[in-house]
């Protein structure tokens, strides 16, 4: 089986380094290869993380014998809220859709869900040739931002992003099928899609999976962080966070809850990972807060050795419409190293957290709530140890890396050969 991926934004393996962290679409392109299927991901020569661009014009990477990488020249932009990232993205859609018409056809595709320009190229194509497109929906574009909105603003937002709506409302229409990371993500775009919901609309939420460094690698990366005043000592209490620093997190409540605990004379580090937009703000703000690491971007190697020190991850998320229907990679991400969750996420990540006694659910914009939880880890090693362990649980029993897109193998395999059927019956 040929299988099209298309995703923008993710770190590419090989392309983007030895030490990426992989993310859903890498993951789901080692399973598709596992199962011994071809794999073309159309990807963007722009690196959204970094914010530069990989190769000045369209480059073509292989992978290994089954699994090739397609970048297409991008614009580019500066900064991710822009209207220089919407122009870069339609861009995008139609260089896809010229460029995929001279490609060998695929048994099966799977856009992901950003970008609706993309995905409805996707399902164009597959409704001209006659190949099954699965939409997945990852964030919930353009409503995340029109829902907020209110009065004036919100009529003026929905006229902005009326076209990125009238693409994903054709994308889903177009779509074989729809999978989505949660339930009410899938709900969601099936409503655009305008139909009933199929055995074939499904959740696929993310997956994680708990792969080693190796020996060397771990040596460096322990020396990496010793370097920074990190040591795995027994009693030491660490809360990591790993992300982008830019609009989607609220990391200055994190930095002034270290600043209280400071004051109270507790001791604890927070290393807090990642490149973006506010990196340098944040250092700057951190600068007189002893225990708080800002090293800028780490690789898989030394997120594996601090998931292994820490004691709690962080997901400090600022409050949107999209992130209450949603689970996104970084709880799960924790959740594979049995940490527990200390989070502001309301909607399905708190019900998650509540069910499964994995984590505290903080406010979002509380400091003094955030230092408050901490605290009542940091002083309660037992009610640490049990959230740990059902963290852990929780991993094994709904986000293994290898099962969830083990699964999705599956799925796509029967899409493929109901397509394969219809065309031989149709001939």
């Amino acid at each position: 089986m040929r299988v099209w991926l298309i995703k923008i934004g993710e770190p590419l393996p090989v392309v983007d380094g030895p030490s990426i962290r992989k993310m859903r679409m890498s993951l789901l392109a080692d399973q598709l290869v596992a199962a011994g299927h071809e794999v073309v991901w159309w990807a963007s020569t722009f690196s959204h993380a970094k914010k530069a661009h990989r190769f000045p014009d369209d480059k073509v990477v292989d992978v290994s014998d089954s699994f090739q990488i397609r970048m297409m020249k991008a614009l580019g932009y500066r900064r991710s809220r822009s209207p220089a990232r919407i122009i870069d993205h339609c861009l995008l859609a139609r260089r896809f859709a010229r460029l995929a018409r001279r490609q060998e056809r695929p048994d099966v595709i799977v856009s992901a869900m950003p970008t609706p320009g993309l995905s409805r190229a996707a399902g164009e194509y597959g409704r001209q040739f006659g190949v099954p497109v699965v939409v997945d929906i990852r964030d919930l574009w353009p409503d995340c931002y029109i829902e907020p909105a209110r009065g004036l603003k919100r009529a003026l937002t929905w006229l902005a992003f009326r076209p990125m709506a009238r693409a994903l409302r054709k994308a889903c229409r177009l779509a074989t099928a729809i999978t989505g990371i949660s339930r009410p993500a899938v709900d969601w775009a099936v409503g655009y899609a305008g139909r009933e919901p199929t055995a074939n609309d499904r959740v696929v939420p993310h997956g994680y999976t708990r792969r080693r460094p190796t020996d060397e690698q771990i040596e460096r990366a322990r020396a990496f962080w010793a370097d920074r005043g990190i040591a795995d000592e027994p009693g030491r209490f660490i809360a990591c966070f790993f992300g982008y620093f830019g609009a989607d997190y609220d990391i200055e409540s994190v930095i002034e809850a270290a600043r209280i605990l400071q004051a109270d004379g507790l001791p604890m580090t927070l290393a807090l990972c990642g490149e973006g937009d506010r990196l340098a703000s944040y250092r700057e703000l951190a600068r007189e807060v002893p225990g708080v690491v800002l090293p800028g971007w780490v690789g898989f190697p030394e997120i594996w050795t601090m998931m292994e020190m820490a004691s709690v991850g962080l997901a400090p998320y600022v409050t949107r419409w999209s992130f209450r229907r949603t689970i996104t990679n970084k709880p799960i991400e924790y959740l594979s190293g049995s940490l527990p969750l200390v989070s502001c996420l309301e909607g399905v990540v708190a019900d998650l957290i509540a069910e499964h006694d994995c984590g505290i659910t903080y406010r979002v914009g509380d400091p003094a709530g955030l230092a408050d939880a901490l605290r009542r880890l940091h002083e309660d090693r037992d009610r640490l140890a049990r959230m740990s362990d059902n963290a852990r649980a929780l991993y094994e029993q709904q986000f293994v890396g290898e099962k969830v897109y083990g699964e999705m193998v599956g799925l796509l395999e029967r899409l493929a050969a109901s397509a394969a059927r219809a065309d031989r019956s149709g001939r």
